[in-house]
This record gives C-alpha cells, sequence and structure tokens, in this order.
C-alpha cells in the first residue's frame, strides 16, 4: 500500500458516503484567514471544500484526497504576513 492509498472498512466506507451525500466539506483558514476556494474562473470564499463527490451515473464515489494550497505572503519589517491563502 502506498502513502496515498487507504484502504475502506465498510463502517467507514458508509459513513463517507454519508458525509458526501450531505454536502460536508472542509473549511481551511490559516491565521484566522479562511481559505478561498477556485473552480475554474469562480473564486468563492468562506465555502468548504468537498470531502469527495458521487458520480450520479454508476453510484461510485470519489474522494478529493490531494489539495493544492497557494499561499501568498507579504514582506513587512517584523516578519512576513500572510495576504492569499487558495484552495
Amino acid at each position: 500500500m502506498t502513502s496515498c492509498e487507504k484502504w475502506w472498512h465498510d463502517q467507514n466506507l458508509e459513513s463517507f458516503k454519508h458525509l458526501v451525500d450531505s454536502g460536508y466539506g472542509l473549511a481551511l483558514a490559516i491565521d484566522k484567514l479562511p481559505a478561498a476556494l477556485t473552480w475554474g474562473q469562480t473564486v468563492l470564499y468562506n465555502e468548504p471544500i468537498p470531502l469527495g463527490y458521487k458520480v450520479a451515473l454508476d453510484g461510485q464515489y470519489y474522494v478529493y484526497n490531494h489539495l493544492h494550497l497557494a499561499i501568498q505572503v507579504e514582506n513587512k519589517p517584523n516578519g512576513f504576513a500572510i495576504v492569499a491563502f487558495e484552495v
């Protein structure tokens, strides 16, 4: 098993399916700055990042197990400040 693989037990799998079907997501923040979520050309703020999705045609569930984080910082006299955080 690689570091990216996870074997799901039936109980965990059913819990995950329920969470996806219910629209649960992750709320990410750095230094109290909420993440901006980018979908194509659309940028959303204070929106949860979905845990995964279900394909309507075959009913298969997929987990978002990798996120790309972009953190922008600004140089300040006493250090750095985070000015943007995008997923």
